[in-house]
């Protein structure tokens, strides 16, 4: 037996972090959704609609980045480098922010009509929430899940 494998019996894992990456990653496509369907209206009612859940989504995305920051630093071993699950949130949290930006400035500017390419970027946007979403559902167990981890990653 190796002796990586007989050492990592003994060091004790946190596994709280892969549920919060699972919830931000949900939440990320429940924004990116939202987005998509703001795309489908040009209706202002319905643009507000969309602009206030894609906000209480963002709210919650919010939350869910400062309990993975809460317990990156109550946390002394973590299943991954500190600074890859900082970045890995952070970077949920980005995109999230920005789908909510964007959100803001529709609802601002009030368009009759939208472009048709912003439909497909707000497809592309959702398609790749999608594939974020399938890669870190695969990191709990990501040495059985390797191939399908790398298969979302190209395709995002």
């Amino acid at each position: 037996m190796n002796i990586d494998k007989i050492l990592k019996l003994f060091v004790p894992k946190d596994h709280s972090f892969f549920p919060l990456f699972e919830a931000a990653s949900d939440n990320l496509l429940k924004g990116a959704e939202m987005l998509k369907k703001m795309m489908q209206t040009t209706d202002y009612e319905e643009l507000e609609k969309f602009n206030k859940e894609i906000k209480d989504i963002e709210h919650i995305g919010d939350e869910i980045t400062n309990n993975t920051y809460n317990q990156l630093n109550k946390s002394f071993i973590t299943p991954f480098d500190r600074e890859d699950i900082h970045e890995l949130t952070t970077n949920i949290d980005n995109v999230l922010d920005s789908i909510n930006g964007i959100s803001r400035r529709i609802c601002l500017y009030k368009p009759k009509k939208f472009i048709p390419v912003y439909s497909s970027l707000a497809s592309l946007i959702y398609d790749a929430a999608s594939e974020v979403r399938n890669a870190i559902h695969c990191l709990k167990n990501a040495g059985d899940n390797r191939n399908k981890i790398i298969q979302a990653c190209d395709k995002g």
